[in-house]
């Protein structure tokens, strides 16, 4: 059975300053869900939230505009809630906030 596999490289505020490597895995089936692992760096605990989410398109090497990344990703076309509802009330691409 083939696995799928995506890396995302990701950069806080804006900045090129690295602040970890995600890894997105989902087995080639329907419905499959996808797991996501990784490690986060650069960011100073306690000091303030950092959104986490996935933004609809990938940016080029050396581009760290988010808003250039298009919106958060949403593909049922849901109201901005937290990560804890249901997917009928939430972005999927929401993953909460980390600090």
């Amino acid at each position: 059975m083939k696995t799928w596999v995506a890396r995302a490289d990701l950069h806080a505020d804006s900045s090129s300053l690295p602040a970890g490597t995600l890894i997105f895995t989902q087995a080639d089936f329907l419905g499959s869900p996808v797991r996501v692992t990784g490690t986060l760096i650069n960011l100073i605990p306690n000091t303030k939230y950092h959104g986490f989410h996935v933004h609809m398109f990938g940016l080029p090497n050396g581009e760290w505009n988010c808003s250039k990344a298009g919106d958060h990703w949403n593909p049922y076309s849901t109201i901005h809630g937290d990560r804890y509802d249901s997917i009928e009330r939430r972005h999927v691409g929401d993953l909460g906030n980390i600090w």
